[in-house]
């Protein structure tokens, strides 16, 4: 059915496709967890008003021991980015010269943006969390009152890498120029902002590719829920 429905031409701006897949599993109790965050998404017809993504990719898996903390964590996400362009007019389908009346276009803001992140972190509370997981017996009331104070820290480790278009329509920008001289090119072409030269007038606004960004993080403080100051630290990143 799917393939049919590719095949009738689908204007994007009137009908939306969307194919999604996604598998979450967590799973855990006070001493450990384990945790599974799967994303697939792909549009058939991209262009749609509203359409954020044309494609989104995630793998993300952790697993989290609680007392001491720590926590592996895996990453790696893809995916691009939609946006409106104001000023834009379509060519009629009845009639290639003429122009449609609307303008606000959805077109591809970010080719891709992709991010690789690997990250660990420890910690533990003073005096230590008592864990039945580490075979220690769990802490008073009085003492999950009191003594709260906790030391932790985080290394992290990120590949980034991201493109962004912009749409120029003004004899500035070498692709739009480029088709203002082209002779087979119309008047329309000339004069308006039409979306069906979009894809060969955009050009890269920004690119970006870094590898292995380094990353660490240093916290003194507390987290509990169960005292006044909840989520206070000292904090030393680099």
């Amino acid at each position: 059915m799917m393939i049919s429905l590719i095949e009738t031409n689908l204007i994007p701006r009137k009908t939306d496709v969307d194919l999604y897949k996604s598998v979450k599993y967590i799973n855990g109790n006070n001493d450990v967890s384990v945790g599974v965050d799967n994303e697939e998404f792909m549009d058939i017809n991209p262009g749609y008003v509203g359409d954020l993504n044309s494609y989104r990719k995630k793998r993300n898996y952790f697993i989290d021991l609680r007392g001491p903390k720590i926590r592996f964590e895996y990453l790696n996400s893809d995916k691009d980015e939609y946006g409106e362009v104001r000023g834009m007019r379509e060519r009629d389908d009845a009639d290639w010269y003429s122009l449609e009346t609307g303008t606000i276009r959805w077109v591809p803001k970010v080719a891709y943006d992709k991010r690789k992140e690997q990250s660990m972190t420890f910690g533990n509370y003073y005096p230590f969390k008592k864990s039945e997981f580490f075979g220690y017996e769990p802490r008073t009331a009085y003492q999950n009152l009191t003594n709260t104070l906790y030391f932790g820290a985080q290394t992290k480790q990120v590949d980034v890498k991201r493109k962004e278009y912009e749409y120029d329509y003004t004899r500035d920008n070498p692709n739009y120029n480029n088709l203002f001289l082209d002779l087979t090119a119309d008047a329309n072409s000339k004069t308006y902002k039409v979306y069906e030269d979009a894809e060969r007038i955009r050009r890269a606004k920004k690119i970006i590719s870094e590898k292995n960004i380094d990353h660490k993080k240093f916290n003194v403080g507390n987290d509990r829920i169960d005292i006044p100051l909840k989520d206070s630290y000292i904090s030393y990143d680099f």
